[in-house]
């Protein structure tokens, strides 16, 4: 859950397969990514960068 204002260049709705790959694909451009769901959150490592992604 999101607890203060946060920004980032794209919002995906939805941590679906296609949310998470269009976030998966903006990250590998260079943009920054929040995904919002209403699901449990999930923590996924991908190199040397921690990103999590859930519910907001």
């Amino acid at each position: 859950m999101l607890t203060e204002n946060t920004y980032a260049d794209v919002c995906v709705i939805g941590a679906g397969i296609a949310g998470m790959l269009t976030a998966y694909m903006l990250t590998r451009a260079g943009k920054s990514v929040i995904v919002l769901d209403d699901g449990p959150m999930l923590a996924v490592k991908q190199q040397e960068q921690q990103h999590t992604y859930g519910m907001c």
